[in-house]
C-alpha cells in the first residue's frame, strides 16, 4: 500500500523541522499512542490503540528516524504488530520553504500489512492511512502554533 500528499505549515522551515524532530510532539501526534519510550538516538518503542473499520486493537512496535538532512529531508521507519496483524513501513518527508513564513512538507509512504489487516485490502486501508497522516500533521501544526504563541 502506498500513500502520498503534502501539508503546508504557516511557519519557517527551521520551526517546522524542530517540531517534527521533537519526540514529545511526535508522541502527542501519533493516534492512540499510549507509550512512547526512547531506546536510542531517533529510535522509540511505542504502544498504540487504533482501529481500522471493525478491527480494533493494541499494537506494539518501533519508530525510527533515518537519513536526516537537516531542514530538508528525513525517513521515518515504522514496524508494529498486534492481534489483527502486522505493519512494516517507511515514509519519506521532504521540507520546502515557500518564503519566510511557509513550509510545505511533501510525504510519500509505503507499508506492508499482514494478518487480518491485510484482509481489509488497500481500498479500505489507504483512506484510513491518509486520514491518520492528515491528523498527524494537524496535531503537529497545532503544537507548533501553541509553542509560537507562548514565546
Amino acid at each position: 500500500m502506498e500513500i502520498s500528499g503534502d501539508y503546508t505549515f504557516k511557519a519557517p522551515v527551521e520551526k517546522v523541522w524542530a517540531i517534527l524532530m521533537n519526540s514529545e510532539a511526535l508522541k502527542n501526534s501519533l493516534p492512540g499512542c499510549e507509550k512512547f519510550e526512547e531506546i536510542g538516538p531517533d529510535s522509540y518503542d511505542m504502544t498504540m490503540k487504533v482501529g481500522v473499520g471493525p478491527i480494533k486493537g493494541t499494537y506494539t512496535g518501533r519508530i525510527s528516524m533515518a537519513d536526516k538532512d537537516e531542514l530538508k529531508h528525513y525517513k521515518l521507519l515504522v514496524s508494529g504488530q498486534g492481534s489483527a496483524g502486522f505493519l512494516n513501513g517507511e515514509g519519506l518527508f521532504d521540507l520546502t520553504s515557500k518564503g519566510p513564513e511557509e513550509t510545505v512538507v511533501n510525504y510519500k509512504g509505503r507499508a506492508n500489512v499482514g494478518g487480518t489487516l491485510a484482509g481489509l485490502g488497500a481500498r479500505m486501508l489507504a483512506p484510513v492511512a491518509k486520514k491518520m497522516g492528515n491528523d498527524f500533521f494537524k496535531s503537529m501544526d497545532k503544537q507548533l502554533q501553541a509553542e509560537t504563541e507562548s514565546v
